[in-house]
């Protein structure tokens, strides 16, 4: 069975592990562009460019908290919070009214957030029936409502729906 453990973006390190053997495998949902380093000069690289060494290190740590956080996530938020958090991940530190894409398919965010895509999908359509987050297309979402979605990322509640 296929397992999601993450999404990369443009510079992102991918496949620096300390096995042998490649333990998760990538794929491409977009076109690339990659640079491959044997992992065997790593170091060397790191010892002639202190620039590569830095952002390398970054990178990697960087990852490493996406993953913690990512483990914490699924073990103990609800479906709107794990997708609320998400698209904040995507989106990054923009406010209202910020155009995020979403090249990858519903499935591998399910995956991805250890949800079902049925779930996925609903929540989706539910944060846009609300106005937090408008879709443009399948792949490209406006967030409309900052707050409430960086809110429910954080743990908060689903804000009620008031009867008229």
């Amino acid at each position: 069975q296929r397992q999601v453990v993450g999404f990369a973006k443009s510079g992102d390190v991918l496949g620096l592990e300390s096995a042998d053997e490649y333990l998760c495998s990538a794929e491409a949902v977009t076109n690339v562009q990659l640079r491959a380093y044997p992992a065997r000069q790593i170091g060397e690289l790191c010892r002639r460019d202190p620039q590569f060494a830095e952002t390398l290190l970054r990178q990697l740590g960087r990852q490493l908290g996406a993953a913690q956080s990512q483990l914490a996530t699924v073990g103990v938020q609800n479906a709107d919070q794990r997708v609320a958090g998400f698209l904040m991940s995507l989106v990054g530190d923009a406010d209202d009214d910020a155009d995020i894409e979403l090249p990858m398919r519903r499935g591998e965010i399910a995956e991805y957030l250890g949800l079902r895509l049925e779930t996925v999908s609903r929540k989706i359509s539910e944060f846009q029936r609300r106005g937090w987050i408008e879709l443009k297309s399948v792949y490209c979402c406006t967030i409309r409502r900052h707050d409430v979605l960086a809110d429910l990322a954080d743990g908060g509640a689903t804000p009620r729906v008031r009867a008229a």
